[in-house]
């Protein structure tokens, strides 16, 4: 049995070493650890919920019609803030908002390879329950990464082939 066995791997070492051995550029592996970057301050937020006093709601709805918790909101803007300032991700369709998010104008990562839908913080009216929740993502490769992305781009990888 070897340590590697015994101790486990983070997750971020092990999509290094797989990106490594297909030839992988480094964006995918980059994209993931920012997102779990955002799935850690998540959970911080979440764990601290009670005492920080942001178990409440805004004043509005998502596009599902539901009012939005406290905690939906800075999901998102945790999401939404490392997502789309790391380059390497084109655009965010996230549940808490009616239109794509794209990075800042001039950023880098308007012609970047990846797109990510995301529900930042599923079950959020559960946490004053103390009933787990989770950060639900899916990431898609654009076909032409050569000009910025478009709600086509999600579009298109979400047709049934």
């Amino acid at each position: 049995m070897s340590d590697r066995d015994e101790i486990g791997v983070t997750v971020s070492r092990h999509i290094s070493e797989m990106g490594s051995h297909l030839g992988g550029t480094g964006e995918l592996t980059s994209l993931v650890m920012e997102i779990i970057v955002s799935c850690k301050l998540i959970a911080s937020k979440v764990a601290l919920a009670g005492i920080a006093e942001v178990l409440g709601s805004v004043n509005h709805e998502n596009v599902q019609g539901e009012t939005v918790a406290i905690l939906d909101d800075l999901s998102n803007k945790v999401v939404l803030g490392r997502l789309l300032t790391s380059g390497v991700c084109s655009m965010v369709v996230s549940e808490e908002n009616e239109e794509p998010q794209f990075p800042p104008p001039g950023h880098p990562g308007h012609n970047s390879k990846y797109i990510v839908a995301v529900d930042p913080l599923d079950g959020s009216s559960n946490v004053a329950c103390d009933v787990p929740v989770g950060t639900i993502f899916g990431i898609y490769k654009r076909e032409d990464s050569s000009k910025p992305a478009n709600i086509s781009d999600i579009l298109r990888n979400l047709e049934i082939r």
